[in-house]
C-alpha cells in the first residue's frame, strides 16, 4: 500500500471507481447528519448504521483535499471543489509489512508498480497525467505541493458543471 496525508491511495481508487461505475458525481466537503447534533460521536454512528434515509448537509468550512482526495473525486463523473479549497499533493510513503525487510530495489519495484496502476486509474477517469508526474517530483524532493484552483480545470481534476 501507499500512503499519503494519512489516507490510503488503493482505497481511494477503488472508492473512485463505485462512483464512477454508479454515476455519481463528486464535490468535496463533509456531510453532516442533522440527527446527529448534539450526540456523541457513538450514538450518531449508531443512528447511521440503522440505515434509512437521513437529512444531512454539506459543511463547506474548512476545504482541503489531499491525493487521497483527488483519487476519489476523480471517479464523479462531474467533479467540484468549493471556492477556497486548499489541494495539498503529500509525497508519498510505501507502507508495507515486509518493507523494513525489502531491499531498496524491491522496495522501488512496489512503488514503480503502484505508480503505474495510479496512472491507469488517473487515464480512466479522464485527469491529465501530469497530475502523477507532481506527485512523482514530491516523492523524490520529499516535499508536498499546493495545487492552485488555476491548475485543477487544466488537469482536469474539475470538471464543468452538468
Amino acid at each position: 500500500m501507499i500512503h499519503a496525508g494519512g489516507g490510503d491511495l488503493k482505497i481511494s481508487t477503488n472508492l473512485g471507481r463505485i462512483l464512477r461505475d454508479r454515476g455519481i458525481d463528486t464535490a468535496e466537503g463533509t456531510t453532516e447528519v442533522e440527527a446527529c447534533d448534539g450526540k456523541s460521536e457513538a450514538d450518531c454512528f449508531a443512528l447511521k448504521r440503522q440505515g434509512g434515509p437521513l437529512d444531512t448537509r454539506m459543511n463547506l468550512s474548512e476545504p482541503r483535499c489531499d491525493l487521497p482526495c483527488v483519487l476519489i473525486l476523480a471517479g464523479g463523473v462531474h467533479r467540484s471543489l468549493p471556492p477556497g479549497t486548499q489541494m495539498r499533493l503529500e509525497p508519498g510513503v510505501i507502507c508495507n509489512r515486509l518493507a523494513p525487510n525489502m531491499s531498496d530495489e524491491a522496495r522501488e519495484g512496489i512503488a514503480a508498480r503502484h505508480g503505474e496502476l495510479f496512472r491507469l486509474y488517473l487515464h480512466q477517469m479522464g485527469i491529465e497525467p501530469e497530475l502523477l508526474n507532481i506527485v512523482d517530483r514530491n516523492w523524490q524532493s520529499g516535499r508536498a505541493t499546493e495545487s492552485p484552483p488555476s491548475e485543477w480545470a487544466r488537469l482536469r481534476i474539475v470538471t464543468d458543471s452538468p
